[in-house]
């Protein structure tokens, strides 16, 4: 497996509380990430072109076990 190294990218948008993810979106080979800021009200979304692939964990469906 090839290690992947990543650098934060300082853009000078920030949040003053907590962010959640609230959309995530796998359309034409583009990966699209919804931020949202409860607090400030704030939304950002988190753009990849050329993905090879993502893993996506959702706890929903564990509560039937």
């Amino acid at each position: 497996m090839k290690r992947v190294n990543a650098e934060p990218v300082d853009t000078g948008y920030i949040f003053r509380s907590p962010a959640d993810i609230t959309h995530v979106r796998f359309e034409w080979g583009e990966l699209a990430i919804t931020l949202m800021s409860g607090g400030d009200g704030k939304v950002a979304i988190a753009r990849f072109a050329e993905v090879r692939g993502f893993r996506m964990l959702d706890e929903g469906d564990l509560l039937e076990y």
